[in-house]
């Protein structure tokens, strides 16, 4: 059943991934029509002219490795001073985290399972959701939790295998999720909804 949180709120989805991954986007898609009308774009179609006719930015996940170099210096630049709500998921929330000088690490190897996610902060994005949930991870990179000082984000969310699984501005409508919230059933549905009800309004 489709459930607009407002009819007139656009979305525009920043799709990462290479054309050989294209139906990734699709889990984005099914899960942000509940809330907005939406349009997704390649990175390279980017444009700021786009933006003034959005009211809310996802930047979706990608194979590309930041620590390897794989990102635009001019799109960082953007994400630093548009005052779109944005929200980041995997590559994106690192991409966002590195555009406010945080730094990226990465494991010897992908991690891919369920992980349990201790939430630090109930506000915004995790509104009315436990203590603790079950979400999917699909990662090798990740943001290194001492980096983000004098970022203004802080950390609101943790795992075991992950200190930075989520992150907030400190100053405006922007979060990241390190893992895959498109991917994670009901409770990625009450996260997407939590940032149009609570963030984008």
């Amino acid at each position: 059943m489709l459930i607009f949180v407002g009819k007139n709120i656009k979305t525009l989805i920043i799709n990462f991934y290479p054309s050989k991954k294209e139906a990734k986007i699709s889990f984005y898609i099914e899960l942000i029509k509940n809330f907005s009308n939406y349009r997704v774009i390649p990175e390279n179609e980017f444009s700021l002219s786009l933006i003034k006719n959005s009211n809310a930015l996802i930047l979706s996940g990608s194979p590309r490795m930041l620590s390897r170099g794989e990102y635009k210096e001019e799109f960082l630049e953007i994400l630093r001073n548009i005052s779109l709500p944005i929200l980041g998921i995997c590559y994106g929330h690192q991409l966002l985290a590195k555009a406010f000088g945080a730094q990226i690490g990465r494991y010897p190897e992908f991690i891919k399972k369920e992980e349990e996610i201790y939430i630090l902060d109930k506000k915004d994005i995790f509104y009315n959701l436990p203590d603790k949930i079950v979400v999917k991870e699909f990662h090798q990179e990740y943001v290194i939790k001492n980096s983000l000082e004098n970022t203004n984000l802080e950390v609101i969310a943790f795992s075991q295998t992950c200190e930075v699984e989520a992150i907030r501005h400190k100053k405006r409508k922007i979060f990241g999720v390190q893992f895959h919230l498109e991917r994670s059933g009901d409770i990625g549905y009450k996260i997407m909804k939590n940032f149009y009800e609570k963030v984008v309004f």
